[in-house]
Formats: structure tokens, sequence, C-alpha cells
């Protein structure tokens, strides 16, 4: 499943064509969305920079996750756990809500979107370095090591 079948289809018809790279949804709150590093917000049919355009989530968080899990929330219980799970196409849904005595969400209240997009890098000239042993990587944190490999 890709993570814009998620979504109702108003927020689809608003990002779509468009490099997303966040998206936030809560409940009874307005849709924010990162596209190429800047923040909007949906209203009925478009992103728009104002946030009194902005159209209010108008369906449950815990809906959108059960409509990514399959209707199988079972199946993602582990992950959920973590505040996380992974769709097929690669996009990660961060969730946050109420916890139950067990550590099982009682109710999903926020999901954080992440899109997975391209990167182009230097990776031939890194694998012609790479091809003869070992190589190791280094580099501050958020430099972009792990979306290297």
């Amino acid at each position: 499943m890709k993570f814009i079948d998620c979504l109702p289809t108003w927020i689809s018809k608003c990002i779509k064509g468009k490099s997303v790279c966040e998206i936030r949804l809560r409940n009874n709150a307005v849709v924010r969305v990162n596209v190429a590093g800047d923040w909007w917000y949906c209203d009925e049919t478009a992103l728009t920079p104002s946030v009194t355009n902005a159209k209010t989530l108008d369906v449950l968080c815990d809906d959108i996750v059960r409509i990514a899990c399959n209707n199988s929330i079972y199946a993602y219980e582990q992950m959920l756990a973590k505040g996380y799970f992974t769709l097929a196409d690669g996009s990660r849904f961060g969730v946050a809500g109420r916890f139950t005595s067990g550590s099982v969400f009682q109710e999903y209240t926020s999901i954080c979107i992440r899109v997975p997009h391209c990167v182009s890098c230097a990776t031939k000239e890194i694998l012609s370095i790479a091809k003869d042993g070992n190589t190791l990587i280094v580099g501050a944190p958020g430099v972009g090591k792990t979306t290297l490999l």
C-alpha cells in the first residue's frame, strides 16, 4: 500500500504531484505538509501558506492507521509499540496517542508521515573506492550517512 492511499481524498488531491517530505495529521486540527522544506496547510483543494484557510482533519487518526495497516493492527503491533511503522512504499508513519497499561495504543491522536524521496549523490564514486574491501562512512549527525547507505 502507498501512503497516499491511506489519506482522505481531499488531502490526496492537495498533495498530488508535489514533492512532499512530511505530513502531520492530528485529530480535529489542520493538516500540515512539508514540501521541499517549506511548511504548507491543506485547504479544500490545494496547499496554502495561510493557516486561516486550512481545513481541519475530518477523520480520526485511528481510521487512517487502520487503513494503513490493512485493518490488521495486530500484524503491526510490535512496530506500533515502538511508535512507528513502515509501509511497502517506504513511507514511515510515526504515531502518538493514549496508551493502555500494557503499552498498547488505546487511541491514535496524531500521525507524522515521512515520505521517502530520491537523493542524488556520488554513488558511483563511492562504489569505485569501496569495491576492494570494507568502507567506513563517518560524518556528523544529519549529514546523510543513512540516506547514502
